[in-house]
């Protein structure tokens, strides 16, 4: 069974790559 703990943290690395990334193209 998957924790919750472990998919919220992969989530959360996901977002702040998804957000980074649109920075980053906005420059």
């Amino acid at each position: 069974r998957i924790s919750i703990s472990s998919t919220v943290k992969s989530t959360d690395h996901f977002y702040a790559l998804f957000a980074f990334n649109k920075q980053s193209k906005r420059k």
